[in-house]
């Protein structure tokens, strides 16, 4: 939105243009300025993300700025469910009785930790931990640390979120927390480890759905990890109401995929906040992508997809389909979880391996575990 305020400023240049707006990063702010598109930057997201943003700039201090990502899940969401404000990357804002500044205090023992998983909720379990003085490692089984985080910055309008990794992974760095990737962890495995305390943060996987004559149903994963597989039209059936689905079929056509969204209920991203939706709903008209609301998935009859109109109980055809990708949510890994129970003296769990929600979720009960340790 920064041609705005470069607009105003050019139609009335004698008088002082205040520019707002998604300035998530002191760097685009000092862009906006530099340009003279406008001659002084609103911030707020920043500051409930990093409320010592500016102390931390005037210090010099910028890598420990954490960062705002622009998500809105957790301060206009929560305004639109009137619930107190907080935020995905900050999950100590609007905690600030509970978990504000001095709060954080050293533990009285220095105990071994393992963290099982290096998503967003095993990362700020391992950074909390290691701030209050424990020895911390993780295991991650990919290459790299991130989980879904690395799924979800595939997609453009998304990318924002490599911050959930970046971030709590140089924190941890930092703090000297042992990060190990490519390590499969098994119950053995663990207790051979010997630690006083396991944080097990090992996701999700998800869904899967099965439609009539449809040899195949691809997962979001599937269609942003090998989108080249889909084909040109394809039918993607929204069944969770969230980013996951919304920006992965924005994803697809900008790829240059015809997109259809089926959904069974009266809209799509019925989880999203009203405030990102104005803008998703307009790039979905650019980008022409179909949405066909109340409408389910009942069979594959070859490139055609037999639909029921929810509202009326009549089948319809969608014609000329190459594939069909559902968003249907996640299933927990909580496996590791089960195997260790009664096993370890001190067994906790966080994230998607508890139920699969989102990254807000995560981060917030990563933080609550480090703290309890």
């Amino acid at each position: 939105f920064r041609y705005l305020p470069a607009g105003i400023k050019a139609c009335v240049p004698h008088l002082p243009v205040f520019a707002v707006c998604r300035f998530n990063r002191l760097e685009l702010a000092e862009e906006v300025l530099a340009a003279g598109e406008a001659d002084l930057v609103g911030m707020a997201r920043a500051h409930i993300a990093d409320p010592f943003l500016v102390a931390r700039a005037r210090a010099g201090r910028l890598d420990e700025i954490r960062p705002c990502i622009a998500c809105n899940q957790g301060c206009i969401a929560m305004v639109e469910l009137h619930q107190p404000i907080t935020c995905l990357m900050n999950p100590t804002a609007g905690r600030e009785a509970e978990w504000g500044e001095g709060t954080l205090t050293p533990a009285s023992a220095r105990r071994r930790v393992l963290v099982i998983g290096g998503g967003p909720a095993g990362l700020e379990a391992a950074r909390v931990a290691a701030l209050r003085g424990h020895a911390v490692t993780v295991w991650e089984r990919e290459a790299e640390v991130g989980g879904q985080v690395n799924l979800a910055a595939r997609i453009q309008s998304r990318s924002e979120f490599t911050y959930a990794r970046t971030y709590f992974e140089e924190q941890c760095r930092a703090l000297k927390v042992a990060i190990e990737c490519g390590v499969e962890a098994t119950a053995e495995r663990v207790l051979a480890f010997e630690p006083d305390a396991v944080v097990v943060a090992t996701g999700a996987r998800p869904k899967l759905i099965t439609i009539p004559g449809a040899p195949c149903v691809y997962s979001v994963w599937d269609a942003l990890l090998e989108p080249e597989r889909l084909g040109r039209h394809v039918a993607f059936i929204e069944a969770d109401g969230n980013w996951q689905s919304v920006a992965t079929a924005e994803h697809l056509a900008d790829l240059g995929k015809q997109v259809t969204v089926i959904t069974a209920g009266a809209g799509y991203g019925a989880r999203i906040t009203i405030y990102s939706m104005l803008a998703v709903r307009h790039r979905f008209r650019e980008k022409k992508i179909r949405v066909m609301a109340l409408r389910a998935a009942r069979a594959m009859e070859g490139s055609a997809l037999v639909l029921e109109d929810l509202s009326t109980g009549e089948p319809e055809r969608l014609e000329g389909v190459d594939s069909v990708v559902a968003a249907a949510g996640g299933v927990a890994e909580d496996r590791l979880y089960r195997e260790l129970w009664g096993r370890v003296s001190d067994l906790r769990m966080v994230g998607d391996c508890v139920a699969p929600r989102t990254a807000l979720e995560a981060i917030y009960e990563g933080h609550a575990a480090g703290r309890a340790l």
